[in-house]
């Protein structure tokens, strides 16, 4: 009953068998869209309204990460902050779900370390 109020299909929570892959990913990003964004929004809301403005008024709560993104849309951002100047080797390749390197994975691109 709560995923039919969300709009999720049956592929959504594995209970069909049958799954045609090439929409897979399509219906993934619309269920992460209508069901799992809406109630995290919601739950930022609650959490500002009913304990920090009570608990720390002018305290507020934001978040900047509520989309999903593919992996090459993590790989290209990283590459961005890498070749900016913001993030070191290190950094760019958590991001990329990559292990960290040695001593060198610390450098920015213009060589200088943290």
């Amino acid at each position: 009953m709560i995923a039919l109020a969300f709009l999720l299909k049956p592929q959504d929570f594995n209970v069909e068998k049958e799954t045609n892959f090439a929409t897979a990913g399509v219906s993934a990003d619309a269920s992460f869209q209508f069901a799992i964004a809406p109630v995290a929004k919601a739950m930022i809301e609650c959490l500002q309204v009913e304990i920090l403005d009570l608990y720390y008024p002018g305290f507020t709560l934001s978040l900047s990460d509520m989309e999903k993104r593919s992996e090459v849309d993590e790989a290209n951002i990283a590459s961005l902050l890498f070749k900016g100047g913001i993030s070191t080797k290190n950094e760019a390749r958590t991001r990329m779900g990559l292990p960290a390197l040695e001593a060198a994975g610390h450098n920015f691109i213009d060589g200088s370390s943290t």
